[in-house]
């Protein structure tokens, strides 16, 4: 079905509208902006995150790109492959990390669908998709400080430097995407913050004892 013009530019204003207000709202009133998106359609989410997505990925394949070392940064592939891998790899991570997520949610007494589920982790993922390109652009410049002739960094303190604020920058993002999980899930499945919390960091504590097991039965073989 072929729409008028007209109707076409209101969808997409909307479109553009929402995408402002929900990203703002996410980063300074996620518990509201939870509140208001809790009967929001999946499709209008997925649209959502699709679009943050890429735009998040275009910014930092294009930034590696630019550096001098974009070959190794890109692993030698071009800028257009990248960004298509980091887009599909963003859609096809939360349909599996929605499932995970969602099993826990049942397990803690959530009474709503996958979908409910799948939405928190889109809105969740908002900090990183809005802020994560700017890993690497320090990524780009720590990588300005390697002499390829010698095989070293010229300036071992603007290297410690750039990945320090990379590795506090992808703490910061994570821990800011888990409180987002925990408000979500305690929003759109009318659970409680005990259980949402609960429901989100149970995953990653079995994940944790299975690394240590497996560190250990590693280990073992060495002793």
């Amino acid at each position: 079905m072929i729409y008028p013009m007209s109707q076409q530019n209101e969808s997409m204003v909307s479109l553009v509208s929402y995408l402002i207000e929900t990203t703002e709202g996410l980063l300074l009133k996620p518990v509201e902006t939870f509140q208001k998106n809790t009967d929001t359609s999946f499709s209008l989410t997925f649209q959502y995150f699709v679009i943050l997505t890429v735009i998040n990925a275009v910014l930092s394949v294009v930034i590696l790109a630019s550096s001098p070392y974009s070959y190794s940064l890109l692993q030698g592939s071009s800028v257009l492959y990248n960004i298509l891998i980091a887009i599909l790899g963003s859609v096809i991570g939360l349909f599996i990390f929605g499932l995970i997520q969602h099993i826990f949610v049942l397990l803690m007494g959530g009474k709503y669908g996958l979908e409910q589920t799948l939405k928190v982790i889109m809105y969740s993922a908002v900090p990183g998709l809005v802020l994560g390109w700017i890993a690497s652009f320090f990524v780009t410049s720590t990588a300005a400080t390697f002499d390829p002739f010698t095989l070293a960094f010229s300036d071992w303190q603007t290297m410690a430097a750039m990945g320090t604020v990379v590795i506090l920058l992808s703490i910061i993002l994570f821990i800011w995407q888990l409180v987002l999980l925990v408000l979500g899930i305690s929003e759109l499945h009318r659970m409680s913050t005990t259980s949402a919390i609960a429901a989100v960091l149970l995953p990653y504590v079995i994940l944790f004892l299975i690394g240590v097991i497996f560190g250990l039965a590693v280990m073992s073989f060495f002793i």
